[in-house]
């Protein structure tokens, strides 16, 4: 005969040797309870902790802290093309814009992303008498010194360009100022517009042989006696 129900009556019988008589409550002291308030009394929750959301990546152009931006660049641009589209949005600078020297970058459509330093220069020239304007826009391009040989000018270099100017000048035609650009010409057929853009004087060259190359001058270099 199997006997039933003795396993359960067990667990029974030790559940109840390990609960604590009904009715009663354990006392505390005067200084427990004291203790126990005082506790309660300085509790406070624990603070909200802000979890921060993971940032979501700004697929914004690449060039979005560019100054350059307005100009429609991409990722593939060359300097020679950022120049292009900067020439593009200018407007034509004022005679006072174009006076005296500034060293600047040249970028050629061959070689859009090799810079030679650059030059534009006016030069007051009466020498046609007050029948002709007195005033020309001089450019050179040197490959043969460092891109930023001119940023410096060093007395030497001052009368290198005075030299330049002086072999040069009457190669260069008088400047028209046209309502977007101002142009001018020289020898062998070169086209010169100069243009403002942003804080830079851009100038597209239209080369005899077809080419086209963009400069951008930057930098006042006109030394003290010019």
């Amino acid at each position: 005969m199997k006997i039933v129900g003795v396993r359960c009556l067990s667990l029974i019988l030790v559940a109840g040797l390990c609960a604590p008589a009904r009715g009663f409550e354990p006392e505390l002291s005067a200084e427990q309870a004291g203790m126990s308030f005082a506790r309660l009394e300085n509790f406070s929750p624990p603070k909200a902790v802000r979890i921060e959301s993971t940032p979501k990546i700004d697929a914004a152009p690449l060039f979005k802290d560019n100054p350059l931006q307005e100009f429609g660049l991409t990722s593939v641009d060359t300097p020679y093309d950022v120049l292009a589209k900067m020439f593009a949005k200018g407007r034509a600078p004022s005679r006072e814009e174009v006076t005296g020297w500034h060293a600047g970058r040249m970028y050629a459509a061959n070689t859009p992303h090799k810079p030679v330093a650059a030059l534009l220069a006016s030069v007051k020239d009466a020498a046609n008498g007050p029948a002709f304007p007195d005033f020309k826009i001089v450019t050179d391009w040197d490959s043969n010194i460092n891109p930023d040989g001119w940023d410096t000018l060093s007395p030497a270099k001052v009368l290198d360009i005075k030299g330049i100017i002086q072999r040069t000048l009457a190669n260069f035609t008088f400047p028209v100022f046209a309502p977007g650009e101002i142009t001018f010409e020289s020898q062998p057929s070169n086209r010169y517009k100069v243009r403002k853009s942003g804080d830079y004087l851009v100038v597209r060259c239209d080369l005899y042989d077809g080419s086209t190359s963009y400069a951008y001058h930057y930098k006042d270099v006109t030394p003290a006696a010019q």
